[in-house]
C-alpha cells in the first residue's frame, strides 16, 4: 500500500488506517531502547522508564571520547534524544532504574 502511494497511486481511507495501525504495532514490538519512534514518550513514568526517550536512546550514538560528554545520557551514555536542552536539564543517573523493572514472576 505504501509503495502504491508512493508511485501517486490512490489509497483509501481504511488502507492508510491500517498502515498506521501496523506501523504502530511493528513500534510497539521492538525491545525497549531501540524503538523507531523518536518522539518524546510521556507516559514514560507510568510505564516505569527513566526518561522519556529511553524507547529509543540506543538508536543514538555513543560518547565520543574526542567530542565531549555534554550529550551523553548519565543512565545510558548514548546521545540524548531530547538534545542539549533535555540533557542539561536531566538529573537522571543510573540508580534510577527501578531494580525490579525487567523481572517477571521468577
Amino acid at each position: 500500500m505504501c509503495n502504491k502511494a508512493v508511485h501517486g497511486a490512490k489509497v483509501s481511507k481504511e488502507e492508510a488506517k491500517e498502515i498506521i495501525m501496523l506501523t504502530e504495532r511493528l513500534n510497539r514490538s521492538f525491545p525497549v531502547g531501540y524503538s523507531i519512534n523518536f518522539e518524546a514518550n510521556k507516559d514514560y513514568a507510568q510505564q516505569e522508564f527513566v526518561c522519556e526517550w529511553e524507547h529509543c536512546i540506543e538508536r543514538f550514538p555513543l560518547e565520543e571520547e574526542d567530542k565531549g560528554k555534554e550529550l551523553s545520557c548519565h543512565v545510558f551514555g548514548h546521545d540524548c534524544p531530547g538534545g542539549l536542552e533535555a540533557r542539561k536539564l536531566c538529573d537522571r543517573n543510573i540508580n534510577d532504574i527501578p531494580q525490579n523493572r525487567f523481572i517477571k514472576n521468577i
